[in-house]
């Protein structure tokens, strides 16, 4: 029995003491929701309740908070007071995005969403296929878009790695995180006619308009989205175009202020460490952080009797970029970028054979203003490698780079009360190669080139279902004669709202790169002879040669300052003498 009555009392008191904590815990709690905010709606699409709609909140600083629509379309959240930017989506659906909501203690505020239907990849807004924003169902060429979503979703080790499995898209791999694309045409070493963007920005090597993976400034986490143009894109970007773009576009600050970090380790001993970090000042100025870290060991490649220098297994690099944005008025912002890499060890395979660089880098500086139709950026690309740092793996010399290229572009349109537009702009481009003559040897002194292009676009309804697009561009480069036209022309017929059906015509060009021009280096040695090879680039006035020698000229080094017929088999006693 007082075994009983002690067991009683026990249960009695640990149910007492559950129902006090209870009622404690729903005091706080009480207490905790009163002094919050609320923020709820409805989320509709032409008045139809949507559900598993997500809402997420954010904060100047980056914290959120996130909720999902009910069955009702209805959504709820507790907040501390302050100012909140509240995003809603759903796939298949249009994004709303509410800056500057206020919320206070024990009020509730109300954010409905209204969100349009439409399939992502159809009413999704590009910029990159007409130099304007425009939805990428209406482009009168092949576009697609890589967006936010499935880049987070994919483990890369270079920026390309998310354009990969884009249609009609083509990637040569080499090596860990060495890439080749080509969206038109045949692959290339350097890839000249496929032109890469960073945020608007030719992310190309100066000297040598090379589009190098690895100088990519952007990582997965600030990465916005991926446009591929497929095709011919001269019409609107000139030269560098011919086969298409890639244009990575960054997030505003503004959009998605917060801390990211993510480390990847794998296989090969890699290692890769990316970090951002974004913030609000206030409503008119915001800015951001960004970098990458890589490291790991490549693929033995076969034995190459050419090369009399090992390659360094090992692959490294590091790369920042900081941004930031100044909203001058509601539709004009300036935004500032700058940037830089340092290819701290890497293999890069060229036309004349391969290179080791050893803390070879490029730096960036970018100032882009918009306001409204109108748009204006400068920016420099720099290359610098100090003596030493880049080594031709087949004859030992070094090769030095501190070529910088300056590029100017405005641009400017018209909407006509038919639902036309045109837009119109001016690109001017100069290259300036600073090779201490290790790469263009003889002609250092006069490498230098200035391109000039203007054009236009025209966009303009020729029937109740049918558009027009018409593109034109001149351009002149300073040491090519005469000037190069780019017409463009295409129709696009729309039988039913989201469906579309076009037709296009596109004429591009590739001028000569500074290599095509006035490269001049040692390519490879023959030694025990006393020859080699060179490669040069093509003069203005072209080759010329001797022909005062019963025909052509040529000339030995075992007969030093003569010039001879044009017949080897002359000198073949001198070669068997020499060995």
């Amino acid at each position: 029995m007082p075994h009983k009555a002690v067991s009683y009392t026990s249960k009695r008191g640990a149910k007492l003491f559950c129902l006090l904590t209870s009622l404690l815990l729903i005091t706080v709690s009480h207490t905790a929701v009163a002094q919050n905010g609320t923020v709820s709606g409805t989320v509709r699409s032409a008045g139809s309740v949507l559900s598993h709609a997500s809402v997420e909140v954010m904060t100047a600083d980056g914290a959120r908070a996130h909720a999902s629509s009910d069955d009702n379309g209805k959504y709820r959240i507790f907040l501390p007071p302050g100012e909140y930017t509240v995003m809603i989506r759903l796939p298949g659906y249009t994004p709303r995005r509410t800056p500057g909501v206020r919320v206070s203690s024990g009020v509730t505020t109300t954010i409905d969403a209204d969100l349009p239907f439409g399939p992502p990849e159809l009413t999704r807004i590009v910029v990159t296929a007409a130099r304007r924003s425009e939805k990428a169902l209406d482009v009168a060429g092949s576009v697609s878009v890589v967006d936010e979503q499935a880049v987070r979703e994919r483990v890369s080790t270079s920026p390309l790695d998310y354009v990969e499995s884009t249609p009609g898209v083509d990637m040569a791999v080499q090596g860990l995180e060495g890439r080749q694309v080509v969206a038109h045409g045949f692959s290339g070493t350097f890839g000249p006619s496929l032109l890469l963007l960073s945020d608007y920005r030719n992310a190309a090597l100066p000297s040598v308009r090379a589009s190098l993976s690895y100088f990519l400034t952007p990582n997965g986490d600030d990465i916005d989205r991926v446009e591929v143009v497929r095709g011919p894109a001269s019409a609107l970007y000139g030269s560098n175009a011919a086969d298409g773009v890639v244009h990575f576009i960054t997030k505003s600050p503004f959009d998605s202020p917060g801390t990211n970090i993510s480390v990847t380790g794998g296989g090969r001993s890699l290692v890769v460490g990316t970090g951002r970090y974004s913030a609000v000042m206030n409503d008119k100025f915001a800015w951001k952080l960004s970098g990458t870290y890589f490291r790991g060991t490549e693929w033995l490649a076969p034995p190459q009797p050419s090369e009399t220098i090992a390659r360094d297994p090992t692959t490294e690099r590091a790369n920042g970029e900081f941004r930031a944005d100044y909203r001058i008025t509601s539709h004009a912002t300036a935004v500032f970028t700058a940037g830089s890499t340092i290819a701290m060890r890497n293999v890069e395979y060229t036309p004349i054979g391969t290179y080791q660089l050893d803390h070879s880098r490029a730096d960036f500086a970018q100032l882009r203003f918009t306001d409204g139709s109108l748009f204006a950026q400068a920016y420099m690309n720099r290359a610098s490698s100090p003596d030493g740092t880049t080594t031709n793996l087949q004859t030992g010399q070094s090769a030095l780079d501190h070529s910088n290229v300056l590029v100017a572009q405005v641009q400017h349109g018209l909407n006509f009360r038919t639902t036309g537009s045109i837009i119109y702009g001016l690109d001017l481009q100069r290259t300036d190669p600073q090779t201490s003559g290790t790469v263009n040897g003889r002609n250092e002194s006069h490498d230098k080139s200035l391109e000039t292009g203007v054009y236009a676009q025209l966009s303009a309804p020729v029937a109740s279902r049918l558009q027009l697009i018409a593109a034109a561009r001149v351009d002149k480069h300073s040491q090519l004669d005469g000037a190069v036209f780019s017409p463009r022309l295409g129709f696009v017929f729309t039988p039913s709202e989201g469906q579309r059906f076009r037709v296009s015509y596109n004429r591009a060009f590739s001028t000569p790169t500074p290599g095509n021009l006035s490269l001049d280096v040692l390519a490879a040695k023959l030694d025990p002879l006393p020859y080699s090879l060179r490669a040069v680039g093509v003069p203005r006035s072209g080759f010329q040669f001797r022909r005062d020698c019963g025909g052509l000229c040529m000339s030995s080094p075992f007969a030093p300052g003569q010039a001879l017929p044009l017949d080897a088999t002359l000198l073949w006693p001198a070669v068997v003498e020499f060995f």
